[in-house]
């Protein structure tokens, strides 16, 4: 019966773990810097995202080149075509990269924080991109253009502070689900302080002979289960890029990334599992030694 009840524990202890590591995943991947950096590279190495980016600040600046008074039609078209390649060679420079990953950085800010402050009726927080760090690059740039009559004219253009893009607004059911998760998200600490001390206690109630075989099993199913959950990750289907706006091209390249790294989490589970079976199995067989099994005293 001991035995039943130490299982039992080695369960709950399982499922506080698993349940920690994959809000410890959310956690790290919503508020801090680093995982979007790494998405931030992914993206804009992209095609179809460097591609949406190079249409977008390039309507943007030629809507602002409408507003600037030229003195003949002509510089109107050279500026233009100066603005067409210029953003071309922004996209190409290394500067870009940094301006890039401020602008991710923002924008996961700015979702994280309008999720932290959602309540149930509000309306759902919208995904939204600002490209005005790109727009002040190619504007710097062609302040410097080779053909002088361009670059005083690009003085006169103005970029706005808040070149803000709207793509599109999470879905209700969404949103629902993501914001409590994000506060839940912040106690993941707690659920794998829970796992570790559960499963002391199931380790200690167990008999002798049993307590490696609750570490066995723990780690097999802890293993079995972040390779399912690996598996089930790959097997998730996810939207085609198709006739989508910039933010909806990122957030699909942006969710490849963030699934890759999840798997990845999943599978140092897999190996914290196998590495607790071995230890469970060198368990077993020592104390199956140390302790043999009673014969039954004939009837």
């Amino acid at each position: 019966m001991r035995n039943v009840f130490a299982g039992f524990l080695g369960i709950v202890a399982l499922l506080a773990g698993l349940l920690g590591v994959v809000l410890q995943w959310i956690d790290h991947s919503a508020r801090d810097p680093r995982p979007t950096e790494q998405v931030a590279l992914a993206v804009a190495e992209d095609p179809a995202v460097h591609t949406a980016v190079a249409q977008e600040v390039t309507q943007r600046l030629e809507e602002s080149l409408k507003q600037v008074d030229l003195p003949y039609e002509q510089l109107t078209q050279q500026l233009t075509e100066a603005v067409e390649v210029t953003v071309e060679e922004v996209l190409a420079d290394q500067g870009f990269d940094t301006a890039w990953r401020t602008i991710l950085g923002q924008s996961r800010e700015r979702l994280v924080a309008d999720l932290d402050a959602w309540r149930s009726g509000d309306p759902s927080p919208d995904l939204t991109l600002n490209l005005t760090p790109i727009a002040h690059l190619v504007l710097d740039q062609l302040k410097t253009h080779g053909d002088p009559a361009v670059a005083l004219a690009a003085e006169h253009i103005e970029v706005p502070d808040q070149m803000v893009m709207t793509g599109t607004r999470l879905e209700d059911r969404v949103t629902e689900i993501a914001s409590p998760t994000l506060q839940l998200a912040q106690l993941w600490q707690a659920f794998l302080l829970l796992a570790a001390v559960v499963l002391l206690l199931a380790v200690a109630f167990a008999r002798p002979r049993g307590r490696g075989v609750v570490l066995l099993l723990v780690g097999l199913f802890a293993a079995g289960g972040g390779a399912l959950l690996r598996y089930l990750l790959d097997q998730v289907g996810l939207p085609g890029r198709g006739q989508a706006t910039l933010v909806q091209t990122m957030a699909t390249v942006a969710t490849r990334q963030l699934t890759s790294s999840l798997a990845a989490s999943l599978m140092l589970l897999v190996w914290v599992g196998l590495a607790m079976a071995v230890v469970g199995l060198t368990w077993w067989v020592i104390a199956a030694r140390r302790h043999p099994a009673h014969p039954r005293p004939g009837r």
